[in-house]
């Protein structure tokens, strides 16, 4: 360890974060997938206007707003497929190769953090509950520093992105 497990976990949690973003970005852009999930919303609106119709030309339309809509959901879920596909490619070799040098790390956290209680066990409501902590595993770590990565990473993306939109109005 170079800078300590608390610091190089941070460090490969920002890369792992860029990445994730840029892999969203190519595959899902977030304007597409409002735009699916709009068209979606008004499929759904029509579809329930024609199911309250009777006649055979609602219902014909009702079969073809519903295959309209089967093709924009498997539009949507390809491109999230895809964005966990290659995720995995760069996930799974990252967490295991942090649970190989980190494995016996513990971390004293920043702040004290709520947690699931120690033993919490979903079956049993008994062990339900939260606890306040002051340290965490590697896994722990990462998770919170990748929450954090990810709220001002993407708080930055869209900053750059309004600079962008506002430099064309300017220059366009």
């Amino acid at each position: 360890m170079v800078f300590g497990a608390m610091v190089e976990i941070a460090l490969i949690t920002v890369g792992l974060t860029i990445v994730s973003q840029v892999l969203q970005n190519k595959f899902a852009h977030k304007d597409e997938m409002k735009a699916h999930q709009e068209k979606l919303k008004g499929h759904q609106k029509k579809m329930n206007e024609l199911m309250k119709k009777d006649d055979q030309r609602s219902k014909q339309e009702l079969e073809t707003v519903q295959a309209e809509m089967m093709e924009e959901m498997n539009r949507m879920m390809s491109k999230s497929t895809k964005v966990m596909m290659f995720s995995l490619v760069v996930f799974l070799p990252a967490f295991w190769v942090l649970g190989l040098f980190y494995e016996k790390a513990v971390i004293d956290l920043p702040v004290p953090l709520p947690w699931l209680k120690n033993g919490f066990d979903l079956l049993n409501i008994g062990t339900w509950g939260v606890e306040v902590y002051n340290q965490t595993n590697w896994f722990g770590w990462y998770f919170v520093s990748y929450l954090v990565m990810t709220i001002i990473i993407g708080q930055i993306m869209n900053i750059t992105k309004t600079w962008l939109k506002k430099d064309v109005v300017v220059n366009g």
